[in-house]
């Protein structure tokens, strides 16, 4: 069963309707601050206010260590300390805005074989834990990393399943639930590769279902519905082959779809908008997409 988001995220009342079988809970529809280039915007400040601005009312933070963003990066997070939390906070209060989720990476992967690379990660992971619960935040996703050329495949796979099984006990006694996003070039790209993984992970670890990286393989959008079995959060977006993003009119993501079996899944939680790398610059992309979520959701 689906993960359930609770009828109002951190003081935001979801749209709900009553029907015949009960209260029924709306889709809420986000944006990254991957939207937002750090050229442009300097903080994650700017970028609340122009997701504001742009009609959102919640949004996620990318947190990719070494990854030219306007967010901090995870081994930030203890030098800003708390005053930089409550700053965040003290902002959002005043826009009326939301973190739903943090979208989060590491300087190593989570499976390195290294233990000792793996303890600093880990270290950044607890931080990272911090700060969302500073925040406010309930729901990080994590990238599960690269093959090795040092190991095989198994082997590698077998150490991250362990280290996020370890990381989602830690972090679901904070009331923090993790998910794994399925990312091009990652042990867990395909979709037979993803289905295996989170048949074993679920629902301990939870999948943060982005299209855009088997699209662009290019699998078609029905072959990728029943992945949303497993999903907690979405990240959505256009993408065509050998594209990861794409504009609307170019992409072959069948967003109808998509909806209509979170529909029947019952999906109440959040659809982030996710462009990045500029590729959206005057947001045309975000709000034909926007429009389009909100209107079929």
């Amino acid at each position: 069963m689906v993960l359930k988001m609770a009828q109002a995220i951190r003081g935001i009342t979801v749209c709900a309707l009553s029907g015949a079988k009960g209260l029924v809970i709306k889709v809420v529809i986000s944006c990254s601050t991957t939207n937002f280039t750090k050229e442009k915007y300097k903080d994650v400040f700017s970028a609340i206010s122009e997701a504001k601005a742009l009609g959102f009312r919640v949004i996620d933070l990318m947190m990719f260590e070494n990854r030219a963003r306007i967010d901090p990066y995870p081994s930030d997070i203890r030098e800003r300390g708390t005053g930089y939390a409550d700053k965040i906070n003290r902002y959002l209060k005043q826009n009326n805005m939301t973190i739903y989720s943090i979208n989060a990476n590491f300087f190593a992967d989570i499976g390195v074989a290294d233990e000792e690379i793996y303890a600093d990660v880990y270290d950044d992971f607890i931080a990272l834990l911090w700060f969302a619960e500073l925040l406010g935040v309930k729901h990080i996703t994590l990238q599960p990393g690269k093959e090795s050329s040092k190991e095989s495949r198994e082997i590698t796979l077998h150490r991250l399943k362990m280290r996020l099984f370890e990381m989602s006990d830690v972090a679901s006694k904070k009331e923090i639930s993790i998910a794994v996003e399925a990312h091009i070039g990652s042990l867990i790209e395909k979709v037979h590769e993803i289905e295996v993984f989170m048949q074993e992970m679920y629902p301990r670890v939870s999948l943060t279902f982005d299209s855009s990286h088997q699209i662009m393989q290019g699998y078609k959008t029905e072959e990728l519905l029943d992945l949303l079995k497993f999903t907690s959060h979405c990240h959505l977006r256009d993408a065509n082959l050998g594209h990861m993003q794409a504009n609307l009119r170019d992409g072959e993501t069948d967003f109808y779809l998509i909806i209509a079996e979170l529909k029947r899944l019952d999906y109440q939680g959040v659809i982030c908008i996710e462009y990045c790398m500029g590729f959206d610059k005057d947001f045309a992309n975000l709000k034909q997409l926007k429009t389009l979520l909100e209107r079929e959701t």
